[in-house]
């Protein structure tokens, strides 16, 4: 249980420190480097995504509060190397979006516990597919996602998903495990009786 413990909290200090390294050589604009941290750091979080999990599952928290305290990092982490250019506002610490970003992870949080979902990988990558039609259509880069080529409207898209992946991942993978557990325990219960 100790090893667990240790290890779980190692993952996420380890990507913490990652990503604040990162946000700080981002903005002394060394080349590619958000783009690699990013794709390390998504690859870390699905190779770790159950332990990150446990990191944020805190037993008396009701479990909406809990996805918001869940994505707030990763949320931090990916709107800070996806920022505004310096001449639009630049990065900034709560950038206006982060209400619109924790109201998609509890509208997500709605729709997997009304519909019981279970398909964590149908359920990601639809909530970041609507994330780019949001962007798309909506969001603070709809203007400039239609003045682009066609492949680099392409690109950008695929870009726009793994961003959401990140912001999505680790609360979806949270609420799913909760479920498991709970069908787990229940039937544990009900052989019980």
């Amino acid at each position: 249980m100790v090893s667990f413990l240790y290890e779980k909290t190692l993952i996420v200090l380890v990507l913490l420190i990652f990503g604040i390294i990162t946000i700080v050589l981002s903005h002394e604009e060394v080349p590619l480097l958000p783009e690699l941290a990013m794709l390390i750091g998504l690859w870390l979080m699905i190779k770790n995504r159950h332990s990150i999990a446990q990191f944020f599952n805190f037993k008396k928290v009701p479990e909406a509060l809990l996805m918001v305290i869940a994505v707030f990092p990763f949320m931090m982490f990916e709107e800070n190397i996806n920022c505004f250019p310096p001449e639009a506002g630049g990065c900034q610490l709560f950038p206006i979006t982060y209400p619109f970003l924790i109201a998609e992870v509890l509208i997500i949080y709605w729709l997997v516990r009304k519909f019981s979902m279970k398909r964590f990988w149908l359920i990601l990558s639809v909530a970041s597919f609507l994330g780019v039609v949001w962007e798309i259509t909506i969001g603070v880069s709809g203007a400039a996602f239609l003045a682009l080529p066609p492949l680099w409207i392409f690109i950008i898209a695929a870009w726009t998903w793994l961003s959401y992946a990140i912001v999505f991942l680790i609360p979806l993978t949270l609420q799913l495990d909760r479920k498991k557990a709970r069908v787990e325990r229940g039937a544990v219960e009900a052989g019980g009786e």
